[in-house]
């Protein structure tokens, strides 16, 4: 009776905003309409995008207002037309994708493989189920001694999923191997291969598998990349307002090269996409050349290296430059050949997009004159690089406000005695006290008088010195403006700048 109370008053409260009641229990949802919203941002308003349509994003209110509707238009960049749900169908389904619940039941579809009804088969099907449920980002099957430990990598941080026996654990790698068409009675060298998994709510997985033989026997490294998902919009990134200006007018200049430096696993590449997802419009030709393609960009020409072919970095920036593209994203910046053509496309006039790797902004540009790129190329060529990290959000339903002690703010540049932070605790909805990541970042434009400076031969330290004239700020300073938000905690940006 309860139930049907509540279903009666959400159908009052449709009418009475005169939008549509929807019953979610009775209706599938459309996963990338679900990825479009960051979940904090839901769990807060009570709501849940539940289907794409051609003007917009349909969303799910417990009890819409035109603030909560203008917040979710906000973090996604479209339209939303406001239905309202019985509140507790909302929260029932916001809890399952807390605990990654769209795919707590799913089978996967396994492509180009049998689905025998064997244990290996099962211990397989299950290790990704329980990855693919937690977001992890990898897979990690370590032999010692008489078992094998089996790891995941989420929100960037490896965690114990579970411990296997080495007989169990052998049929398993025997099993991946058969998925991945690697050789089976290969246990000497290093093997690559790849095999793809779909989910009953048709999100498609592709798996890169990595076969090491070691000294206590084969270990595994899966990467696991979602093809359904979409990447961020800028506004998605957590850039700062100002930053995030800036980053626009380098775009909309629509010439010369914009890098993104970062250690590996920094969301360099998401990054590029969301930068990319601005860039693609009809009145401009895109073409990525990546390895391995992580997006796929609708309208946009992307390449997948292939060096067995003889498809690499340089190869197919040449042969994509004399088609004369608007844009163009190279995925990575590994040797002399690719960055001189990268830079020179600039200079032609294209909008190049692309990654190094580099510990802050300034050193992207003494890293590509140790590449033996010319000043002069470099100079004029170069229009901003963007230094990024990822750390791992709070848990909004479990962070917990402190206030530190007071060397710990002095020593994390905080003048404001008073301010308060916040840490991790954990609970049911996260992985200790943490869900998702979001960037810390530093951006470094080149003006005028920095320009002067790299082609003068300034170096990294005088380099820096001018961009922090010039308004730059740090990385750190990033970071403690989102700690002290609460949006991420001062111990995770201790973790991820190793300060």
């Amino acid at each position: 009776m309860a139930d049907r109370l509540a279903a009666v008053r959400a159908r009052t409260l449709a009418d009475s905003h005169g939008v549509p009641y929807v019953d979610l229990e009775q209706r599938s949802l459309d996963p990338d309409a679900v990825r479009s919203v960051p979940l904090e941002l839901l769990e807060r308003l009570v709501a849940l995008p539940y289907e794409r349509s051609e003007h917009g994003l349909r969303v799910a209110f417990a009890d819409p207002s035109p603030a909560s509707v203008a917040e979710i238009e906000h973090a996604c960049g479209l339209r939303v037309e406001v239905a309202v749900a019985h509140r507790d169908a909302v929260r029932t389904l916001l809890d399952e994708l807390a605990y990654g619940g769209t795919l707590r039941d799913e089978e996967l579809q396994l492509e180009g493989a049998l689905l025998e009804d064997a244990p290996a088969v099962r211990l397989v099907n299950d290790l990704l189920r329980r990855a693919i449920a937690s977001r992890a980002s990898d897979i990690h099957m370590i032999p010692e001694g008489s078992y094998v430990h089996v790891r995941q990598r989420v929100d960037g941080v490896v965690q114990e999923s579970v411990v296997l026996s080495a007989e169990d654990a052998a049929g398993a790698v025997a099993r991946i191997k058969v998925l991945g068409g690697l050789d089976l009675a290969e246990r000497r060298r290093p093997q690559d291969g790849r095999f793809s998994v779909k989910t009953t709510t048709g999100r498609a997985i592709d798996l890169r598998v990595a076969l090491l033989p070691t000294i206590a026997g084969e270990g595994v490294v899966l990467r696991l990349l979602d093809k359904t998902r979409t990447p961020p919009s800028l506004t998605q990134l957590g850039l700062e307002n100002a930053m995030q200006m800036q980053l626009e007018r380098i775009i909309d200049r629509g010439v010369g090269a914009f890098l993104v430096t970062g250690p590996t696993g920094s969301g360099k590449t998401t990054t590029l996409h969301g930068a990319l997802a601005d860039l693609a419009r009809p009145q401009r030709t895109v073409i990525t050349i990546e390895d391995p393609v992580e997006y796929e960009l609708p309208g946009a020409y992307q390449l997948q290296v292939n060096s067995t072919a003889g498809v690499t970095f340089p190869t197919a920036l040449r042969a994509v430059l004399r088609g004369d593209p608007d844009v163009i994203m190279v995925g990575e910046i590994r040797d002399t050949e690719t960055a001189d053509l990268a830079l020179g496309g600039a200079l032609a006039g294209h909008f190049m997009l692309s990654t190094l790797h580099t510990a802050d902004a300034p050193s992207a540009v003494t890293r590509l004159l140790e590449m033996g790129v010319e000043r002069y190329i470099v100079s004029a060529g170069l229009a901003g690089v963007l230094a990024q990290r990822l750390a791992r959000r709070l848990c909004l339903y479990c962070r917990e406000p402190y206030a530190p002690a007071q060397d710990v703010l002095e020593h994390a540049g905080c003048t404001d005695p008073h301010a308060t932070f916040f840490r991790a605790v954990g609970c049911r909805y996260c992985s200790g006290g943490h869900y998702g990541r979001i960037g810390i970042f530093q951006l470094m434009v080149l003006d005028d008088e920095l320009r002067a400076l790299v082609s003068a031969g300034g170096t990294h330290d005088a380099l820096l010195a001018a961009a922090r004239s010039a308004g730059m700020e740090s990385m750190w300073a990033d970071g403690v403006a989102k700690a002290q938000a609460g949006v991420i905690s001062l111990d995770e940006l201790y973790r991820v700048l190793n300060r």
